[in-house]
């Protein structure tokens, strides 16, 4: 019977390569007490009474003040007076 011989390695093979699939980023976490949140909120409302902000600023403020009331929603008591 005939030599065992190893199949040659295939020159140049180029391998078919699938777009490459970016994983989901996660966002980093801190857990932070409610009422930090909410003391940093109260500050900024009454940091905005005292400063003159230019026009590009005041998206980003309200972005910033949208999100901190969005995450202290549901720590909000519902009081009839406000």
């Amino acid at each position: 019977m005939g030599k065992y011989m190893e199949p040659a390695p295939e020159k140049h093979q180029e391998e078919k390569t699938k777009p490459e699939q970016k994983p989901e980023q996660k966002v980093p976490t801190v857990d932070i007490s409610v009422e930090l949140l909410q003391n940093m909120r109260n500050i900024i409302e009454v940091a905005n009474a005292r400063i003159q902000w230019k026009t590009e600023e005041l998206l980003p403020v309200g972005m910033v003040i949208k999100q901190l009331d969005e995450h202290l929603k549901p720590f909000r008591k519902t009081d009839s007076g406000s």
